[in-house]
């Protein structure tokens, strides 16, 4: 079973994708702050990170950035995520794998998740 840690200011987001990917097998960490972000990387050693970009007054192509600069994680799969469409083609600068664009729709949010484990 896959690990998947979520990072979302959005309660609701952090709810709804959480059921979806859980309902699809998947087992799922949520954290509402960017800042421990890092830290819950860490410990609980994800196999793929879904990261808003923003993260109230914390920016996720940053966090990122740290995530990937850090030589435990660099083939750690990281797809950043946004409501903003404007960011669609800045997730390569920090190093992410992907973005979805939200709202996002169901079957082609698991589909895209599942190519990159």
């Amino acid at each position: 079973m896959s690990k998947i840690l979520i990072v979302d200011d959005d309660a609701d987001i952090l709810i709804v994708a959480s059921t979806l990917l859980k309902m699809h097998g998947f087992q799922v960490e949520t954290i509402n702050n960017g800042g421990q972000s890092i830290e819950k990387v860490e410990k609980y050693r994800p196999d793929l990170v879904l990261l808003d970009i923003n993260l109230g007054n914390e920016d996720g192509r940053k966090i990122c950035r740290k995530i990937k600069n850090n030589k435990n994680n660099i083939d750690l799969p990281v797809i950043l995520f946004s409501a903003n469409y404007e960011y669609a083609m800045s997730y390569r600068e920090c190093k992410a794998n992907g973005f979805i664009a939200k709202p996002f729709e169901n079957f082609d949010f698991i589909k895209t998740l599942k190519s990159f484990l």
